[in-house]
Parts: C-alpha cells; sequence; structure tokens
C-alpha cells in the first residue's frame, strides 16, 4: 500500500511539474540587448526581465517601459550597466511567447530606444 501511494505521489508531481511552459524572449536594439524569461503555469507566470546597456558609459535617469506603461521602473543613477526587473501574476492567463514591446529612456539630453522581446 505504501508503494501505491509513492508512486501516485510521484506521478503526480511529474504531471504537475509538465504543466508549466518555460520561454525565453530576447530583444536587441542599438544601444540595449534585452531578455525576458519565464515560468508559465496555468494560470501563473512568475518571470524576470534583463535589459544590459552597450555602451561602456554612465547611466542616470533611466526609465524602462514595458508593455505601454503595465510595468514602469526608473532610476536616478546607476553604477551597473544591468538592470533586472521581477514579474509575476497570480489568478491571470499568460500568453505564452507573445512579443512584448519595451522603451527605454535614459540620459541627459533624454535619449529614447524601443525594442521587442520576441
Amino acid at each position: 500500500m505504501k508503494k501505491i501511494i509513492l508512486y501516485l505521489f510521484i506521478v503526480t508531481l511529474v504531471l504537475a511539474g509538465c504543466a508549466n511552459e518555460s520561454i525565453m524572449l530576447s530583444g536587441e536594439s542599438s544601444n540595449w540587448e534585452g531578455e525576458y524569461l519565464a515560468d508559465n503555469g496555468p494560470d501563473t507566470e512568475y518571470g524576470e526581465f534583463t535589459f544590459h546597456y552597450k555602451k561602456d558609459e554612465e547611466l542616470k535617469n533611466l526609465k524602462i517601459t514595458i508593455s505601454e506603461e503595465e510595468t514602469i521602473q526608473t532610476w536616478e543613477k546607476l553604477d551597473k550597466r544591468t538592470v533586472t526587473i521581477s514579474s509575476q501574476c497570480s489568478g491571470c492567463t499568460p500568453e505564452t511567447g507573445e512579443p512584448i514591446q519595451v522603451e527605454i529612456q535614459w540620459g541627459r539630453p533624454q535619449q529614447t530606444e524601443k525594442l521587442t522581446l520576441e
């Protein structure tokens, strides 16, 4: 009996793990590289955006807008050229593999670039 319960428990874990889907989207502009890694379940999504500035200069007044103001992050000054933004939703139905539009603004005078993560 214990073996049957253990077997059912293992099968349940394996099937639950198969329900999740991992996705990776990436994009590049002349000054930026972007990437989105996510683990999607039936009604949840846990992800992380990573943006890297290609130039070797100080970043100031950085603003990153993801999916038309769905997520906005700002920084006055950065000591590094790579930023990470966590993303999660619960009770949602994630759209796996759909392109994500990103707008990045930085510097004085302000520069703006758009990239599509696909």
